[in-house]
């Protein structure tokens, strides 16, 4: 891709899976995309030339990075035009749903918009939220109910029969679902059918009402078929949605399978999880929050409909959460309530230990809080989270930031990450700060046992005194990929016979002739096919560390990412990965040699500091 003709007609989701890639870069090719579209008046895919007429039956030409004000908005608006209807964004695909208005219909497009909860021309969220029922959009309208509900079922029949996109869409509902055990909470769904399909508007919260009303219009057309896949219930207010039993082969046709359990049963087995979700996080104002096992081991006790292979962790966690009341899961597969007190919140997200020199502005540290407990719903605003921390016995000074701004900062602070057991903080005095380094260290303890990728950040100073202490946890196996990198294109160089070890290092330079870089690609590749397999054969958390090859070298940060991945998956090795990351600032993202390690948010990070061997848990002797 060299050509602003060739980026403008990427779909999103393309972009948005980039490897090697970092977030930053990602999304500033989505806003160029989105901009040159609209001044060019072209969709994310051209139609095949041979569909073109056809394709463009009842459809209009514009944009496709306008979605939320693209819907029933007239003509001039883009419906997304495509070869394949399979491959349309969210974006797309919602220009579609609400119909083109023809100076007659401003109640009905009115009243879809509503239904699908979608933003307005300006982007602003929907009075009525996602899932309303048809009596609060008759309420918000001043319409009679029945009427909202026949608006809704001619919706329905063009959804079914004129736009074909809305078929694609519910094949890729039923495909999400069989991989999820057939049965899902709405949020999460329409969150996976995001990640899916990708959109690419920038607020994260109209991208996520996108996915709602593409999700709301696929269920409501397959459930009034003849025989409908899918299935819905409301548990208080939570939305379950369940598919039937289908195929191995192929997610999208059903099976008779006497033996697999039915949409119903799986619904009664979510409210289960949900339930007992609940009990886990109905906690007294002392009570620690439980930890990953105590989770796993609870909502494993839930018995599963007969037929019904058991869940991953992480589907199991999050469909308990989903369909609980007020439970959420963090990305340790914790549970905490939506209504967890926030200074306990603070103290257990280790806000305090944030606000170290130079200090932190008041809205990013909000942003830390909401990393770790992404759902908290009592998190006051950034400007009054000095008091709170006042209140929990800090010291907090208010001083003029790099940009003039306020800023937070605890005199004497330190940074986040010493995890002592057995000594207190060391220059953050005081109780509070003591409970956040335990916390720290139970994070890494947690993350070494259960796995999941975790890039760790330190001090340049002070990287060998951590990775000693880190090499020393039980179930942490450590690689020094440096060293192991140059073995291993040593031995393959052996093994070939050439070529001859001056000449590769000859290769490894910037005026190297195409030639020779070309054969030293061919000896990366072997290296890190090797470097993957080592990796994922060995047992517990892998530690990377002195790991600069893998970000200067072609097909290293791809091979992290793989590895991150498998990481992340209960089903896959490595267990655990851990990325150490020397830096200036380890506050800020993980970087490894000045390249990007891309991470699932705050939770896939941590700040650590050296504290000494004696307050390490060694391996058992």
């Amino acid at each position: 891709m060299s050509t602003v003709g060739e980026l403008i007609k990427i779909p999103a989701a393309r972009v948005q899976r980039l490897r090697g890639v970092g977030r930053g870069p990602r999304n500033e090719l989505l806003k160029r995309a989105r901009e040159w579209r609209q001044q060019l008046q072209v969709t994310e895919r051209l139609p095949d030339p041979a569909m073109t007429s056809a394709a463009r039956q009842g459809n209009a030409t514009g944009t496709a990075g306008t979605a939320a004000g693209q819907a029933g908005a007239g003509p001039a608006l883009a419906t997304a035009v495509a070869a394949d209807p399979a491959m349309l964004s969210l974006d797309e695909i919602t220009g579609q749903l609400v119909p083109r208005d023809n100076g007659k219909n401003a109640a009905e497009i009115r009243v879809i918009r509503l239904l699908l909860a979608l933003p307005d021309a300006e982007g602003r969220p929907s009075p009525v939220p996602a899932w309303a029922p048809q009596a609060a959009v008759a309420a918000e309208t001043g319409l009679s109910q029945p009427y909202v509900g026949s608006l809704l079922g001619k919706a329905r029949e063009r959804w079914t029969k004129s736009v074909r996109p809305v078929t694609e869409l519910r094949k890729t509902v039923l495909e999400i679902l069989a991989r999820r055990g057939r049965v899902m909470e709405a949020g999460q769904l329409a969150a996976a059918l995001l990640a899916e399909r990708g959109s690419g508007l920038d607020d994260p919260a109209a991208r996520l009402a996108l996915a709602h009303a593409c999700l709301r219009a696929a269920i409501e057309a397959e459930e009034h078929l003849d025989n409908p896949r899918l299935a819905r219930r409301r548990a208080s207010t939570r939305l379950l949605i369940a598919a039937v039993a289908t195929a191995e082969d192929d997610p999208t046709t059903p099976t008779d399978d006497p033996t697999a359990p039915t949409e119903e049963e799986l619904l009664d087995y979510a409210v289960g999880l949900g339930r007992r979700a609940d009990e886990l996080v109905d906690l007294r104002d002392a009570s620690p929050l439980p930890g990953t096992s105590t989770v796993l081991e609870a909502l494993a006790g839930v018995i599963r409909p007969d037929g019904m292979p058991p869940l991953s962790d992480t589907d199991l966690v999050s469909l308990g959460a989903g369909a609980s009341q007020d439970a959420a899961m963090t990305a340790r597969l914790e549970l905490y309530p939506r209504s967890l007190d926030p200074r306990k919140a603070l103290r257990l997200a280790q806000a305090a230990s944030y606000l170290g020199e130079p200090g932190l502005e008041p809205n990013r540290l909000r942003d830390r809080v909401l990393a770790r407990f992404p759902e908290l719903a009592d998190l006051p605003d950034p400007g009054q989270l000095r008091r709170l921390l006042q209140e929990m016995g800090h010291t907090v000074n208010v001083v003029p930031g790099p940009d003039g701004s306020n800023w937070y900062v605890i005199p004497g602070g330190t940074l986040a990450g010493s995890w002592s057991s057995t000594r207190g903080p060391t220059s953050m005095a005081g109780y509070a700060e003591a409970s956040a380094m335990a916390e720290t260290r139970q994070r890494l303890l947690a993350a070494a046992k259960h796995g999941g990728f975790l890039a760790i950040t330190t001090r340049l100073a002070e990287t060998a005194p951590v990775r000693e202490e880190l090499t020393v946890l039980a179930d942490v196996s450590p690689v020094n990929v440096t060293e192991l990198f140059l073995t291993m294109l040593r031995e393959i160089v052996r093994e070939r016979g050439k070529p001859r070890w001056e000449s590769v290092l000859a290769a490894d330079a910037a005026d190297a002739t195409p030639a020779a870089q070309a054969g030293f690609g061919r000896l990366l590749d072997a290296v890190w096919e090797r470097l993957d397999k080592q990796v994922r054969a060995m047992p517990g958390t892998v530690m990377l560390h002195d790991a600069t090859p893998l970000a200067r070298y072609a097909g290293g940060i791809q091979l992290l990412s793989r590895l991150a991945a498998g990481a992340r998956q209960a089903d896959e090795a490595p267990n655990g990965l851990w990325l150490l990351c020397p830096m200036d600032d380890p506050r800020k993202p993980a970087l490894l040699d000045e390249q990007t390690v891309a991470t699932l948010g705050e939770n896939e990070q941590l700040v650590v500091r050296p504290v000494g061997p004696a307050s390490i848990n060694r391996r058992a002797s």
